[in-house]
């Protein structure tokens, strides 16, 4: 997952730990996958998160559902109030 953040002091934090990985065939399981840990974007220093692993021992030609992944955004409080969107790409690679 990759986002571009603006030098205005705010911060998003991706917590995949709180997320839940499901196989999306019955006869798929979810060895060998692993959430990574919460991470916080920092504009040039951290640009993406990775939110999922597989090791060796993860099945192939399956499908999985990752749903519920923590989002938190930390906005300054000098913000003006208004309506914002936050741009992510996720990646599979």
């Amino acid at each position: 997952m990759s986002f571009d953040q603006p030098s205005s002091g705010s911060a998003l934090t991706v917590n995949p730990t709180v997320g839940a990985i499901a196989a999306a065939d019955a006869t798929c399981n979810t060895t060998g996958l692993t959430l990574e840990p919460s991470a916080t974007f920092n504009a040039g220093i951290i640009d993406s998160i990775t939110l999922l692993t597989a090791d060796a021992g993860a099945q192939t030609n399956c499908a999985w559902d990752l749903t519920n992944i923590g989002l938190l955004q930390t906005i300054p409080t000098a913000q003006t109030a208004g309506s914002y969107s936050i741009s992510m790409t996720i990646t599979v690679i």
